[in-house]
């Protein structure tokens, strides 16, 4: 896999294997006064050569540790982030590099978001589900009261996307990552769609070439989208498929519901919800596509805490719940509903 760089807004994407090593040449494009790492433990543990091999190439200020985990995505981890970065003196012309999951670039991003007001950062996606969606977009956030409840659009300069990195991910973590990437494929219809619906988890990681343009393709299909609205006021609510009901899952859960796991059992929930608002008739087909990649598609929580969850969400405006549903495949739309409605539905499917 060469690599290849694609561009969207401010940022630019670079993807292909050992594209981590590219940093110093993006580095010295940037000039930065002071560079600060930002990763968690078990990516300090897995990759502590890369991390040394940067601290040597960079000369880095500072490398902070945190625990891996949903949990530690909250005000009082930005908090000690930022105090740090006071401490070592870093400066609007600063910059940060996140390394690891969708935690710790969500972290990175908000923090580079709001330390003075802003600065640079730049994003190494480390998992499956960090490199084919959470890192790409600019969405930062915290989790307060609801997942990613406080947060800001903020691109980072450069997303430094190496497969290589997957090779040390569990088999869960590679199934995780395809929930967000079966999505896409839904979203984008065509080729991918059909790339997804042909294979399955064994069949589309044995074949090096399939993944690699799988991948592409998932990059792709976000950052077309997200060129034409940064900002989520219309085309990006796309995006949000499946992820009504999978948020509203994975707070239920206390976080132990990963959330890729969630996302896909929000995408059975949604896809039968559009068979009853929109007529879709590819729901079933959809099942079966999770089921093939070992994703699961069923929960046990009480209806009416999942309902409570959802009507919080970001999405809703106007007392109404906003939810991405899918009209054919390659072509899906955010819908309004009230929440008896929402309730009926879900009590039917």
């Amino acid at each position: 896999m060469h690599l290849k760089t694609l561009t969207y807004l401010e940022s630019k994407v670079v993807y292909g294997v050992n594209s981590r090593y590219e940093i110093p040449r993006a580095i010295e494009r940037l000039k930065p006064y002071k560079i600060c790492v930002i990763t968690d433990r078990n990516i300090s543990r897995i990759y502590h050569s890369y991390i040394d091999w940067l601290n040597q190439e960079l000369n880095i200020e500072d490398t902070i540790v945190l625990e891996p985990g949903e949990k530690t995505k909250n005000i009082d981890t930005a908090i000690f982030t930022w105090k740090r970065l006071f401490e070592n003196g870093l400066t609007r012309k600063s910059i940060l590099i996140g390394i690891g999951g969708g935690v710790i670039l969500d972290l990175t991003g908000f923090v580079a978001s709001t330390y003075m007001r802003g600065i640079d950062y730049i994003s190494i996606p480390t998992t499956l589900l960090s490199q084919a969606d959470s890192s790409l977009g600019g969405k930062t956030g915290i989790d307060f009261i609801i997942k990613n409840g406080i947060g800001t659009f903020h691109l980072p300069r450069y997303t430094f996307i190496d497969p290589e990195f997957l090779k040390t991910l569990p088999k869960e973590e590679i199934k995780n990552g395809f929930a967000e990437i079966i999505k896409h494929s839904i979203i984008r219809g065509g080729e991918f769609y059909s790339i997804i619906r042909e294979n399955n988890l064994e069949s589309i990681t044995n074949k090096k070439e399939l993944f690699d343009k799988m991948l592409e393709l998932s990059i792709k299909t976000k950052i077309e989208v997200i060129n034409d609205d940064l900002h989520e006021k219309g085309l990006r609510k796309i995006l949000n498929l499946g992820h009504t009901f999978g948020h509203a899952i994975e707070k239920a859960s206390g976080y132990r519901i990963p959330h890729g796991y969630a996302v896909s059992i929000g995408l059975a929930i949604e896809s039968r919800i559009s068979r009853e608002i929109l007529s879709f008739n590819k729901d079933g087909e959809i099942i079966d596509i999770l089921h093939s990649y070992g994703l699961p598609t069923d929960h046990n929580y009480d209806l009416q805490e999942i309902l409570n969850e959802i009507k919080r969400d970001k999405k809703n405006w106007h007392g109404k719940i906003v939810m991405t549903l899918i009209e054919s495949i390659g072509c899906c739309k955010p819908v309004e509903m009230d929440e008896s409605t929402v309730l009926n539905i879900l009590r039917k499917v």
